[in-house]
Parts: C-alpha cells; structure tokens; sequence
C-alpha cells in the first residue's frame, strides 16, 4: 500500500473536505480523490460516501482510519529516523523498560555510564513487562531491563542477569524494625500495603502465604510496587518489594529487611534476536548489572553468563 493513500485519508479527515486536502498536500483535488478512490479499491472497503462533490466518511471508513493512524505515523517518522542515523556521530542506544524499572534503576545506571561514555545519547521507553516481550517485529529497543519470567516471541531474545529476593519494608518506628531479618509469620496481623492481584509479585506472595496457612490484613493496594514504598514510609503500614524499589525510598523513613523464608524473582535483559548485540549494548547491560548488584548486595546477586549470552556475544 502506496503512503500517500494513507495521507490522503488523513488529509480529507482532518480538514473535511478534499480542497482542504489538497491545500495540506499541495495537490489538486482530482489527485486527492484518485488516491482516496485507488485506496478504497485496494482494500475492497468504502472508506467515503459521495454526496454532491463531498466525501462523507462511513462508519467503516472511520474505524479503519482510527485503527490505521498508528502506522501512518509510524511511516511518517522513517524519514526522520533516517536522517538522524546518518548525521549521528556519538554513540547511541534505544532502552527498555518497566516503569519502576526507569525510576529506581536506570537514572543511577546510565549515570555511572555515562562516566565511561561521555558523548552517548539515548532514549528510555516504558512498556508494560507484557508488552516488552509481544514483539511482533524487530523490536525497537536494542536493550530491555524488565523483571522475569517473561513471555516473549522468537523476535526477542531472553536473559536473566540477576535474581533478587524479595524484603520486607517497614516503618522506621515499627515494633519489627529492629530485627535484621523478618518472619513471614510475624506480619500475619500488621496492616499491609500489597500489591494489586494482577501483578506477578503480589501472586507469589498470595501464594507463599497461603502455603504458610498466614492470612494478611490487607489495608490498601497499589499497582506500583515504588507507591507502596512510599506509602510504607507515612506509616500506613508495611510491604513486601522488589529491593530495587525498596531502596527508592529515603532510609530515613522505612527499613528494609531480609524476609523469612526467602522469596526470589529474576531481573532479565531483552534485546533483538535477529542481530548481534553491539559492544555498547553489552557494555551497557553489564554496567546496568552493577549497579543493581551495588544498590543492594545483599538482596541482589548476579547470575553468571553462558557463553552464548549477550554477555558472551562479544568474546
């Protein structure tokens, strides 16, 4: 399909009429109306209703131009990106990732390396972690940091960096907080700020739980692991984290704590399977490692790579 079909369409959609049309595309209106006309016969769908010289859109026109917008602008940008590939000179790298993961990780991580790197750009773009991994193209990301396990399609490629054990949150003043290590057993009555049901932590604490025969008095839910730390720290009662997320919050509001028994999850790396990662990637996502490991060294240990991981791609 030609692009100027599609920016016919918008065009008339847009102004309203095909003078307007023309007018955008610096066409005549003969033009506009064959583009719209040869458009219609290629999809086999009526996209205008004529009525006396006017194109009035039908309601399968409107559907398809609505749902058809996203590629459009996505076609519009090739040009774009085109030119900026071929002025770029210093080093660039497309990241991405889930939100927490952009506020609690990747400042401190593309600041120390930045320290080695001095002229890189890039570009941060959160997704859902379902999202990350339902490419249906090449992905447009030559890096992803998102938390596993993940289900992904043959496009990406899967591995995981780090495994990270789930802590306890707890207000500074909390009658617990002087212990170094919390018991799953012992929260059974404390007022508990979870995580909403659809999340995968909030799962396999319900399940952990549930195994230990504890019932928890839930006093409020959040989508974001990052908002119920902070809602830990105004004393609205404790929280099970991501350490990552834990750590986000200022320690001179809330402690964090070793959870008895220990719950585990996997941070990952995503990046395109159809092509090697570049040197930079890799020296990024080593750099991305480190500074989870430093965030919090106890509660984050790195997984050592295959040969064949991204890691090893470069030896």
């Amino acid at each position: 399909m030609k692009l100027a079909y599609l920016q016919a369409l918008r065009a008339v959609m847009e102004t309203g009429t095909v003078t307007g049309a023309a007018v955008r595309m610096r066409r005549s209106q003969p033009q506009i109306s064959r583009l719209v006309g040869d458009l219609e016969k290629e999809l086999g769908l009526l996209v205008f209703a004529r009525h006396k010289k006017r194109l009035i859109p039908t309601s399968e026109g409107r559907e398809f131009y609505a749902r058809s917008l996203h590629v459009l602008d996505q076609l519009e940008e090739i040009p774009g990106i085109v030119r900026e590939i071929t002025g770029r000179s210093d080093p660039f790298i497309r990241i991405a990732c889930q939100s927490y993961i952009a506020q609690a990780l990747l400042p401190e991580a593309l600041g120390n390396f930045v320290q080695t790197e001095p002229s890189l750009r890039f570009s941060v773009n959160i997704h859902s972690r379902a999202e990350l991994g339902e490419a249906t193209s090449i992905p447009s990301y030559d890096l992803a940091v998102v938390a596993l396990p993940i289900e992904h399609s043959l496009l990406v490629r899967c591995e995981p960096f780090a495994i990270a054990d789930v802590v306890a949150v707890l207000p500074r003043n909390h009658r617990l907080a002087r212990n170094p290590s919390v018991k799953a057993t012992d929260l059974a009555n404390e007022p508990f700020i979870a995580l909403t049901c659809e999340t995968l932590l909030r799962q396999e604490i319900d399940r952990m739980f549930s195994d230990l025969g504890v019932l928890l008095n839930i006093r409020g839910e959040a989508s974001a692991g990052i908002a119920t730390c902070q809602m830990v720290a105004r004393g609205l009662g404790f929280t099970l984290a991501d350490p990552l997320e834990a750590h986000y919050v200022s320690s001179e509001q809330v402690v964090v704590r070793e959870l008895i028994p220990r719950l585990c999850f996997t941070y990952g790396f995503l990046w395109p399977a159809m092509a090697s990662p570049t040197a930079l990637t890799v020296r990024f996502a080593e750099c991305v490692a480190k500074t989870a490991r430093a965030r919090d060294s106890k509660h984050i240990k790195i997984i050592a790579p295959r040969r064949e991981t991204i890691f090893g791609a470069m030896n």
